[in-house]
């Protein structure tokens, strides 16, 4: 998800320390398989390059994320817009780019969380509009150290720190 990841244990058996971060770790990269857009094989690049033209096949857990996310888009009154990714892509913040004018308020018009329908039954995502993208950054990394904390707690780890 573009971020590295630190987990750190304390007062706890060295090596049931190593297997409970192991497995905390494991959980991170598999929410990175699901919700990277800098992984070309993620269930989420997957549904970005279908934008607008079919459905897409999700996993469960990526709809009910997407699920919560446009609950939380519709609540905040599209503050938390996860459709925010042609925006995002032009910048460049380690180049110093930053967006044309004309870009940004072309780019902009394909932002808008209403546009994804989910289907349930069928367990997929849709895009109304080609060039539509979801972005996760804004919550995939507190997800995956959710997850992360989890797995170190039914693990018997209760004295940990997750760091994205």
């Amino acid at each position: 998800m573009g971020t590295s990841v630190e987990i750190v244990v304390s007062r706890t058996r060295a090596v049931k320390a190593e297997e409970a971060m192991e497995a905390a770790f494991r959980e991170v990269q598999h929410i990175d398989f699901l919700m990277s857009n800098y992984r070309e094989d993620s269930e989420i690049s997957r549904v970005n390059r279908n934008a607008g033209k079919k459905e897409t096949k999700v996993s469960p857990e990526i709809l009910r994320v997407i699920q919560q996310v446009l609950d939380i888009s519709s609540l905040s009154a599209g503050a938390l817009d996860i459709t925010i990714g042609p925006v995002f892509r032009l910048w460049n913040f380690r180049e110093g780019k930053f967006p044309e004018e004309k870009d940004l308020r072309e780019n902009l018009k394909k932002v808008d969380y209403r546009q994804i329908k989910i289907d349930r039954i069928r367990s997929s995502i849709f895009f109304q509009e080609q060039g539509m993208e979801i972005d996760l950054g804004a919550i995939g990394k507190g997800y995956a150290v959710d997850r992360a904390s989890d797995v170190l707690q039914k693990k018997g780890i209760d004295n940990f720190l997750v760091n994205a």
